[in-house]
């Protein structure tokens, strides 16, 4: 069901974020663009906040030995979603320093490959340094997919106490961190 409305809902926005770029075009008005993407991620990560919290909600429902459907969670869910919303803005707050060492690593990886294609005669040419370049960014992906997941772990307790304890952002990220401090 999530992934219905968020597909359909990215679908629809993608259309109109090409519908506000032809009117950016007649209009010579870019800011309706901007809008329209902003309000698009803030759609996607509202869905994904709610779709994370409706499984989090029939887990602990199946932990706790109740039977409840997709939409009872959904819809529980769905009511936590000014909080979530709130969770989520911190938690990109969060990422900030993820966005500032993946920037650093890329500028390392990018700064070495040049290093490395000026000290070897052999890698001058265009196969080689296509090469060096997948290597180096294959090696940056898989380190910052790591530390997305553990920077995910870090923040999934947080999603449990808005929509099973009820708590706001504030007090679930609380809760969180003496979670996660033991």
């Amino acid at each position: 069901l999530m992934t219905i409305i968020l597909l359909g809902g990215s679908i629809v926005g993608l259309i109109a974020i090409g519908v506000m770029g032809v009117i950016d075009t007649i209009a010579n008005i870019s800011i309706v663009s901007v809008v329209g993407i902003i309000l698009l991620v803030v759609f996607i990560l509202a869905m994904v906040a709610v779709a994370e919290g409706s499984i989090i909600i029939l887990t602990d429902c199946y932990y706790h030995g109740q039977s409840v459907g997709a939409s009872y969670a959904t819809g529980r869910s769905l009511k936590r979603m000014p909080a979530l919303m709130g969770y989520i803005c911190l938690e990109v707050l969060g990422c900030i320093p993820l966005i500032i060492l993946g920037g650093l690593g890329l500028f390392i990886v990018v700064g070495g490959l040049q290093g490395i294609s000026s000290m070897i005669d052999q890698v001058t040419n265009p196969s080689g340094l296509a090469f060096l370049a997948v290597t180096g960014f294959l090696i940056l992906t898989v380190v910052l997919t790591l530390v997305l997941i553990v920077y995910n772990v870090f923040f999934v307790f947080g999603v449990a106490a808005i929509v099973i304890d009820e708590l706001g952002p504030i007090e679930a990220f609380k809760k969180h961190l003496s979670l996660i401090i033991g």
